[in-house]
């Protein structure tokens, strides 16, 4: 049930949400805050975009590790999902995991065309893979510091 927001108070955002309409017991600052939490995933996104929009000018494997770009694409595709799975959670209650790992592999499989057209760099399915295993692996890792997390409050509770 949605009802109408008329009253302003200190917990109030500045801007009310789209027609001033606010689902019941959320404030509008509640609202916004769901929404904010978009944003370190969409500046991650950008900077992934960047990084493989030219040609790599440092070096990244000093140690000569073999198959380093895969390792690359596992972490960055794995912090991806961590950063992807806190807004997907808040506002898609529901199969939050399945749409972190979709969008994952949508972003992958479109960072590795914008690589095709770009000088210097390919389209590598392995590097595909790597970001898909890159997320599986984010999100189970944030999937078990909720669960540690839940446990830890549990166990606090005052009876």
């Amino acid at each position: 049930m949605k009802t109408q927001n008329t009253k302003l108070s200190p917990n109030t955002a500045p801007l009310p949400p789209k027609g001033g309409v606010v689902e019941e017991g959320k404030t509008p600052l509640k609202a916004w805050g769901a929404k904010l939490l978009w944003i370190p995933s969409i500046l991650y996104m950008g900077f992934i975009y960047y990084l493989s929009s030219g040609p790599i000018t440092v070096d990244v494997n000093p140690f000569d590790l073999p198959h380093i770009d895969k390792i690359l694409h596992f972490l960055a595709y794995g912090l991806l999902a961590i950063l992807l799975y806190i807004p997907i959670r808040v506002n898609f209650n529901k199969y939050y995991k399945s749409l972190t790992f979709l969008l994952v592999v949508l972003y992958g499989i479109t960072d590795e065309i914008h690589q095709y057209f770009t000088p210097s760099r390919q389209f590598d399915l392995l590097d595909w893979l790597a970001d898909m295993i890159g997320g599986i692996i984010g999100i189970i890792f944030i999937e078990l510091i909720v669960w540690f997390y839940k446990k830890l409050l549990t166990n606090h509770k005052v009876k």
